[in-house]
């Protein structure tokens, strides 16, 4: 299941992994920044291989920020509502935990130093 929110580059889609479960929590991805796939909306069921979105375009927000994705990975709680989502709510440690998305990849990355 997933739900897209706004964020303030384009559009940030939450991907709930119904089959990862632990200690009452649910593991989602988190996609930011993301301009989603036509298909893409809220309470679609994804299955493997699916495109989900595009790099968002940041060119149009008078901010020097060239377009990227953030990628994070996470175990929430089952008492949140697909609704409640959001980043504000990411910051909640009673409810979120994050996982180093870098762990869990499974394909070739590097990291780009900032500049």
């Amino acid at each position: 299941m997933i739900e897209v929110i706004d964020d303030f580059l384009g559009k940030s889609i939450f991907v709930k992994h119904g089959a990862y479960g632990y200690n009452d929590c649910q593991l989602y991805t988190i996609y930011g920044h993301i301009k989603p796939d036509n298909h893409i909306r809220p309470g679609v069921r994804l299955t493997l291989g699916d495109v989900i979105g595009t790099v968002a375009d940041a060119g149009d927000t008078r901010l020097a920020i060239p377009p990227h994705l953030h990628i994070s990975v996470a175990w929430l709680r089952n008492t949140i509502h697909m609704r409640e989502l959001g980043w504000e709510m990411m910051n909640d440690p009673t409810n979120v935990v994050l996982i180093d998305p870098l762990t869990v990849i499974e394909c070739p990355f590097s990291i780009v130093p900032s500049l």
